[in-house]
C-alpha cells in the first residue's frame, strides 16, 4: 500500500512537469515574442538593405568642386607596349644650330630695344638699334671719293692720250694711272662697309645719310635672354640677345651599354613627365651617337617628337627631365595607368564616365576588367562589358571615387 501511494506522487509529479514546461514555451498574441513579426522585420530590413546597396552601386557621383579639389582626371584608354620595352630616361632639348644669338657687329649706343623677353620674333626682325657717331664719316669719305674718281678717270685718260702722242713723260702717265687704282680700290672698301652697316651704296647720297644700324634676329624662334638695354656702350661682339627655335625641340634618350645593340633608328619611343605619368607622349628614333657618354657610360640616342598627338598647355621645355620606353617588338595593347584601377574583393575595376550633368556633376560607373602585363606605369585591361570607342575613364584619382561611393552606401539610412 505504501508503495502504491509513492508511486502515484511520481506519476502526479511528471505529470505537472510537462504542463508547465508546454505553457513556458508557448507564447501568447501581445507578450512580445511574436516570431512571426520577427522574420517579416528581418526580411523586411534586408530587402531594403539591398535596395539600398543598389542604389548606391549607381550612385558614383562627384560634383566638379570634389573632382577639382582631389585633381581627379578623365581619359580614354591608350594603346601601349608593355610586352618588349627598354626603359630609358632622357631630357628635351633643342640643337645648337637651332639656338642663334644676336650680337653687335660694330660698336654702338643702343637707342631702341625693338623686343620682349620670351616674344616670338621672326627671322630678319629688328631686335635693337644702334647709334654709330662715325657713321656718317665713313659715308662722307665714301662719297668723296667717289666724286673724286671722275677726276680721276679723266686725268688718267688726258695722260694717256698724251702718252701715245709723245706729248708728256711716261713718268705723269704712271702717276694718274696710280692714283686712279689707289682712289678705285679705297672705293671698293668703303663699298663693303658700308653694306655690312646695313647702307646700300648704289642708293647712298648726302641727302639720305645714316645715322642708326638696326641688328636682326638671325632666325626665327622666342627670345630666352635680353643682354643689353637703353643706353648701353657695346662693342664688337657683344651679345645683345638670344633666340631659341622650341619647334626644333627634341628628345635626347640615354640607353645602357648592354642594351646598345638592341636599339635603332626608327623605333617608336613613349615617354612622360614624371609629374604626370598618365599623360604619355610619343617620338621616332631619328638618331645614334658613336661613342658612349663619358659621364653617364650611356648612348645618346636623338628622337624627334610626335607633333601629330597631345601636346603641353604650353609647348615642351628645353631641360625638362622625362622618362622613357623604347618599343622593341610586339603590338600595343589597351592599357591604363596603374592608378586607374581600384579593387572589390578579388575583382578589379575600372571608373567610367556614365553621365554629365548640366551641372557640372559626373556621374560615374563601375566596369569590371581582367588585367594582363603591366610595367611600372601601365597595366593592360580587358573590360567584361564593350565599351564605345572614345569613353572617358577615370585615370587619377579612381581610389577616391570609389570611396565616394563607399561612403555613400555605408552612411546611408532610413
Amino acid at each position: 500500500m505504501k508503495n502504491s501511494k509513492h508511486l502515484f506522487l511520481l506519476i502526479l509529479l511528471s505529470i505537472t512537469t510537462l504542463f508547465w514546461t508546454a505553457c513556458g514555451g508557448e507564447h501568447k498574441p501581445g507578450d512580445g515574442h511574436n516570431h512571426g513579426a520577427e522574420e517579416t522585420t528581418a526580411e523586411g530590413e534586408h530587402a531594403e538593405g539591398e535596395e539600398h546597396g543598389e542604389h548606391a552601386e549607381s550612385s558614383l557621383e562627384l560634383t566638379a568642386e570634389q573632382m577639382n579639389n582631389v585633381g581627379v582626371e578623365l581619359g580614354t584608354i591608350s594603346r601601349q607596349n608593355l610586352s618588349d620595352v627598354i626603359k630609358v630616361n632622357g631630357e628635351l632639348d633643342v640643337h645648337s644650330q637651332h639656338i642663334a644669338t644676336v650680337s653687335a657687329f660694330t660698336d654702338g649706343i643702343v637707342t631702341q630695344m625693338r623686343v620682349a623677353l620670351n616674344a616670338h620674333v621672326n627671322k630678319g626682325a629688328v631686335v635693337a638699334v644702334l647709334r654709330k657717331s662715325d657713321l656718317i664719316d665713313l659715308q662722307q669719305e665714301y662719297l668723296a671719293g667717289k666724286n673724286q674718281l671722275v677726276y680721276a678717270e679723266q686725268e688718267y685718260q688726258r695722260y694717256k692720250d698724251l702718252k701715245e702722242a709723245n706729248a708728256t713723260a711716261t713718268k705723269n702717265f704712271q702717276k694718274a694711272e696710280s692714283e686712279l687704282r689707289s682712289l678705285q680700290t679705297n672705293l671698293k672698301a668703303w663699298e663693303a662697309k658700308l653694306r655690312q652697316m646695313q647702307i646700300n651704296p648704289a642708293t647712298l647720297t648726302a641727302d639720305n645719310l645714316k645715322t642708326d644700324i638696326v641688328l636682326t634676329a638671325p632666325i626665327s624662334g622666342t627670345v630666352t635672354r635680353l643682354n643689353v638695354n637703353v643706353g648701353a656702350a657695346l662693342s664688337v661682339g657683344t651679345s645683345v640677345a638670344d633666340v631659341v627655335d622650341f619647334s626644333k625641340i627634341h628628345t635626347d634618350f640615354f640607353v645602357f651599354e648592354k642594351d646598345v645593340q638592341k636599339v635603332k633608328v626608327g623605333q617608336k619611343i613613349s615617354f612622360n613627365f614624371p609629374s604626370n605619368p598618365q599623360q604619355v607622349y610619343s617620338a621616332t628614333i631619328k638618331g645614334m651617337d658613336k661613342a658612349l657618354d663619358p659621364e653617364k657610360k650611356a648612348l645618346r640616342i636623338h628622337a624627334d617628337i610626335d607633333r601629330t598627338g597631345a601636346v603641353p598647355s604650353g609647348g615642351f621645355t628645353d631641360g625638362t627631365y622625362v622618362e622613357g620606353r623604347i618599343e622593341l617588338s610586339g603590338k600595343g595593347v589597351d592599357a591604363l595607368p596603374k592608378d586607374a584601377l581600384v579593387k572589390d574583393g578579388t575583382q578589379d575595376f575600372i571608373l567610367v564616365v556614365e553621365e554629365k550633368e548640366a551641372s557640372g556633376n559626373i556621374r560615374f560607373k563601375k566596369v569590371p576588367v581582367t588585367v594582363g602585363a603591366m610595367n611600372d606605369a601601365f597595366v593592360e585591361v580587358k573590360p567584361l562589358e564593350t565599351l564605345p570607342a572614345g569613353t572617358q575613364v577615370v585615370l587619377k584619382g579612381a581610389f577616391f571615387v570609389a570611396a565616394q561611393g563607399k561612403v555613400g552606401e555605408d552612411g546611408h539610412g532610413h
